[in-house]
């Protein structure tokens, strides 16, 4: 036998078949959701011909993530967080990116918002900090051109600001 040959089918090992006594997978039943997610579910699965199972599971991880650990149910002497993993098993063509796209479309417009709300913070943030370093920067100036009363005093003001927490 060829040392490559043999190297080679030990570096990639052939699969083994699948059993052909696998069991079929009952149907998927909205009743086990709530009903405005079972509602939700059917309208999505009818509107973009989806299964249902696919939907209902990115709308579950996408509302407990929405959810993190905002809430949380007392089981005995400890709490426990909605935290989910959910996953998608189909072949190629089967629907399973749009079943995740449009239940997600809400985080995403949600996080949109936010990220829209937090630039604004930050662009204001920093022209309060320019302006904050100009107003340094004037006062550091005009201290060279203070008598020595008056640089105590205005120093006295930065170490002891009026604003401070006591």
């Amino acid at each position: 036998m060829n040392v490559l040959k043999y190297a080679s089918e030990i570096a990639e090992p052939k699969p083994l078949p699948l059993p052909s006594d696998r069991k079929e997978l009952p149907i998927f039943n909205t009743d086990c959701l709530p009903k405005v997610i079972a509602e939700y579910v059917d309208n999505l699965a009818n509107a973009i011909q989806q299964p249902k199972q696919y939907i209902a599971t990115s709308c579950l991880v996408s509302i407990a993530g929405l959810l993190g650990n905002k809430v949380c149910l007392d089981v005995d002497d400890r709490k426990a967080y909605p935290i989910l993993w959910g996953m998608l098993i189909g072949d190629s063509g089967t629907g399973k990116t749009p079943s995740i796209n449009e239940p997600m479309q809400t985080i995403k417009e949600i996080d949109k918002q936010l990220l829209d709300d937090y630039l604004k913070d930050y662009a204001n943030y920093q022209t309060v900090l320019e302006l904050y370093d100009i107003e340094l920067k004037t006062l550091k100036a005009n201290l060279k051109d203070c008598k020595d009363e008056q640089k105590q005093s205005i120093k006295a003001l930065f170490l002891n600001p009026i604003w401070s927490a006591s």
